[in-house]
C-alpha cells in the first residue's frame, strides 16, 4: 500500500509556515545572527538560527511546544475540514543538558489540548532518536498506517537555543565559529505532515502531495565519540532499505541533514559511494541547514515539507528523492519520496 503526504505545516528560521520556508530555501537565503549576551569560549558571540517570534524567555519546553503548536496550526490551515480522530506521533530531542527528562509528556498533553478541535487528537506517541527522530516518527507514521489507521499525524521539534545546551556545546568545540569552521549553527525548527493510505484521500477531500515509497533503517556501530571511526555503516544500511528494488539511477534528488561537521560529511561520504548506482546525480542535494542551521530532530517532517512544496509550487525538476538523517548516536533513517503521480516533469 502507498502512503499518501497529505498536508504540511513548519515553522522555521526562515519562515512563519511551510510555503516560505520552502521558498526561502529554494532561494538559499540563511537566517543566522549573533546573540547579543551569549558569547563562546574565545569571548566571541555566538551565532544562532533563531525561529520568529517565539514566547518572550520561554524555557527551552515552551519553544518546543511553540514551534510544534505553530507547525500544527499550519498543517491544520490547509484542511478542508475537521478529521480524525487522529493518532499522533512526535519526535522530540535526546536527553541532554538544558533538558528535562519529563519534557515530553508536558508537550503532548499540551498538543492534544491544543489541536482538540480540528484534528481531535485521540493518542500519541513520542520518540526520541536524536536527529533521526523526525524521520523514524514519519516511519513509525508509516508502520500504523499499514496498521489501519486512515489518518495520522506526525511531528517533530527541536531546538538547541538554550544557554546550558550552548555550552556543552562548545565545550565540546562544535559550535561554528571563525576558529572552528567544522562546527554548525545551532537552530530550532517544527515541522509535520499528515500521511495517510492513498484510498483514504479521496473520502477527507484530501490531496496527494507526494508518495512515500520505502523507508530503511539502521543502526551505527561507531556513532560520535566512539575511538572506531565511523565509516557509515549504519546509514548504508538504512539507505539500502529505502532503495531496495529501485532501478538503476533511480533517485534524482537528495535531501540530508549535513550540518558542517566534518564527521557528518564523512560518513556521508561513504554511505552515499556504496549506492552512487542508484543516484542519477550525486550533486543534487539539498542541505537546508545552510539556510535555517542544525535542527535536530525535527528535519524529516521539514525535508518532507520542502519536497512536498517544490512539486505543488511546480519547480521541482525531480520525480524521487531520497531523504536520510543521522544521529549523534547509533539511529540511521531514510525515506524514499516520489512525486504525486498527476506531476509530470
Amino acid at each position: 500500500m502507498n502512503i499518501a503526504i497529505a498536508a504540511v505545516g513548519a515553522r522555521t528560521a526562515v519562515g512563519y509556515t511551510a510555503a516560505p520556508s520552502a521558498a526561502a530555501v529554494r532561494a538559499d537565503i540563511a537566517h543566522f545572527n549573533e546573540h547579543p549576551s551569549w558569547v563562546d569560549q574565545r569571548g566571541e558571540p555566538m551565532v544562532l538560527a533563531a525561529a520568529p517570534e517565539p514566547p518572550h524567555n520561554a524555557d527551552i519546553g515552551e519553544r518546543l511546544l511553540y514551534l510544534l503548536d505553530a507547525a500544527l496550526t499550519d498543517l491544520e490551515s490547509s484542511l478542508p475540514g475537521p478529521v480524525g480522530p487522529l493518532p499522533l506521533v512526535v519526535a522530540l530531542p535526546v536527553n541532554r543538558p538544558g533538558l528535562d527528562p519529563g519534557l515530553a509528556h508536558r508537550i503532548v498533553a499540551a498538543l492534544i489540548r491544543r489541536h482538540s478541535d480540528r484534528l481531535r487528537l485521540a493518542r500519541c506517541e513520542s520518540l526520541t532518536a536524536g536527529q533521526a527522530g523526525g524521520l523514524a516518527a514519519i516511519i513509525r507514521g508509516v508502520e500504523l498506517v499499514r496498521q489501519g489507521n486512515p489518518l495520522v499525524v506526525v511531528a517533530a521539534a527541536d531546538s538547541w537555543l538554550h544557554a546550558e545546551t550552548l555550552e556543552w556545546l562548545d565545550r565540546c568545540g562544535r559550535l561554528h565559529a571563525p576558529a572552528m569552521p567544522w562546527g554548525f549553527v545551532p537552530g530550532e525548527a517544527g515541522g509535520c505532515c499528515l500521511i495517510a493510505g492513498e484510498q483514504t484521500l479521496a473520502r477527507h477531500g484530501l490531496p496527494c502531495l507526494g508518495v512515500i515509497e520505502a523507508v530503511g533503517t539502521g543502526t551505527e556501530p561507531h556513532p560520535l565519540g566512539s575511538d572506531t571511526p565511523c565509516i557509515g555503516t549504519g546509514l548504508t544500511e538504512a539507505l539500502q532499505a529505502a532503495l531496495a528494488g529501485i532501478p538503476k539511477q533511480g533517485v534524482e534528488a537528495i535531501y540530508c541533514d549535513l550540518n558542517g561537521e566534518r564527521h557528518r560529511a564523512d560518513e556521508a561520504g561513504f554511505a552515499l559511494a556504496r549506492i552512487s548506482a542508484s543516484l542519477r546525480d550525486p550533486d543534487a542535494m539539498f542541505v537546508p541547514a545552510t539556510c535555517w542551521g542544525d535542527i535536530g530532530a525535527a528535519g524529516g517532517p521539514l525535508f518532507v515539507a520542502l519536497a512536498a512544496t517544490a512539486h505543488q509550487r511546480n519547480y521541482a525538476r525531480w520525480r524521487r528523492a531520497l531523504l536520510f538523517c543521522s544521529s549523534d548516536g547509533p539511529e540511521r533513517t531514510a525515506i524514499l519520496f516520489s512525486a504525486p503521480q498527476t506531476v509530470s516533469l
